[in-house]
């Protein structure tokens, strides 16, 4: 386990033996998310693209996140009384 610390301006260091084991360089984009009270950091990958595809479909019957936003678009367009 490596230990790192926080900065005030909340910017973290990693290891460069880490960033060497997992090929990250300079510009590598990398995913923060939280899990079960965890800090989960990816890197920005084809491979962890790929594994996101499908996880906004709709399920059992419900709609789509597209077309929850359609909805929700027209609404505030009506609301404002602009075009939708």
């Amino acid at each position: 386990m490596t230990v790192c610390t926080l900065t005030s301006k909340g910017q973290l260091v990693l290891p460069v033996s880490l960033r060497r084991k997992l090929n990250l360089t300079k510009g590598t984009r990398l995913a923060v998310t939280e899990r079960a009270g965890e800090i989960v950091i990816r890197p920005v990958t084809d491979a962890y693209i790929d594994s996101l595809c499908g996880c906004l479909e709709a399920q059992d019957g419900d709609a789509s996140a597209t077309e929850d936003l359609l909805r929700e678009h027209a609404r505030d367009a009506r609301r404002d009384g602009s075009p939708a």
